[in-house]
């Protein structure tokens, strides 16, 4: 069938090259171990003789008994290719691509191996449903719990020390969010336990034990608000205590304190380490 094709295609090249090349190009396919290559070096060669080489669809003249005695500069003419050409040429090269799909699609007889088939053939692998049965799982996949991160302990400490972190982390989660951030002015007022309209070290969350000198007592209460980063913000005159404006202006102070920019407040921008 593949050398009735060729046969085919050879038949339909112009007369002019069949005559020369025809014998040739049958005696490489009778021999050639790859006759598919060589028909679709045809079918490329019937294309190209029929839309780029005008010299082969002219008749050989009288005087011109071969085309062996051509002359080659004959070969080389400046005619150009018309649209009529151009038109029977690639209708030509399509009916004979659709031949050639065609009756090699009819010869390849392949097994092809589908899955999940919903319609049986008979190159298809029948398959045993019983074989699929389902099965109690033996194996167990176990994941280890992430480690604890050993700052959020000591940043809950923090927090529960520090009453001014304790009122703006209402949700306890060691993260003073931008909805905490703007609600800080309410939150703070809660500590002003004397409504005096301010907030002294001791409602910030300052304790000392044991009896000290009244000195001593003023220069802790002194390193307490300046050594707590959110205290030191906050009280940003440094006279020991926030006032009714540094209250107010709580939720600008506060952002300043966010390094990373994400509009959060994270333990670790509010430890004392991290000054």
């Amino acid at each position: 069938m593949r050398r009735v094709m060729y046969r085919l295609l050879l038949r339909f090249h112009p007369a002019i090259f069949r005559n020369r090349f025809g014998a040739e190009m049958l005696e490489i396919f009778e021999n050639e171990g790859e006759p598919l290559r060589l028909i679709l070096d045809a079918l490329f060669s019937l294309s190209r003789q029929w839309t780029l080489r005008p010299e082969f669809r002219r008749e050989c003249s009288p005087a011109v008994a071969s085309y062996d005695n051509i002359p080659s500069f004959h070969l080389i003419e400046p005619d150009r290719l018309g649209v009529p050409a151009l038109v029977e040429g690639g209708l030509i090269a399509l009916a004979v691509l659709f031949g050639l799909v065609t009756v090699l699609g009819q010869e390849v007889r392949h097994p092809r191996f589908l899955i999940g088939s919903y319609y049986p053939r008979p190159h298809l692998f029948a398959a045993d449903r019983s074989s699929l049965a389902g099965s109690g799982l033996d194996t167990i996949v176990s994941i280890r719990p992430k480690p604890e991160d050993p700052l959020r302990r000591i940043a809950a400490q923090y927090f529960k020390r520090i009453r001014v972190l304790a009122v703006l982390d209402r949700d306890q989660d060691l993260i003073i969010t931008p909805s905490e951030i703007r609600a800080a002015p309410g939150a703070l007022w809660r500590l002003d336990m004397n409504h005096d309209r301010k907030l002294s070290a001791e409602e910030c969350g300052f304790r000392m034990a044991g009896a000290s000198s009244p000195q001593a007592v003023e220069q802790a209460k002194s390193a307490f608000m300046r050594e707590n980063p959110v205290l030191a913000a906050l009280d940003s005159n440094h006279d020991g205590e926030i006032s009714a404006a540094e209250v107010e202006n709580s939720p600008a102070t506060l952002k300043k304190l966010d390094r990373n920019g994400d509009g959060s407040l994270e333990a670790w921008e509010l430890l004392p380490h991290a000054r």
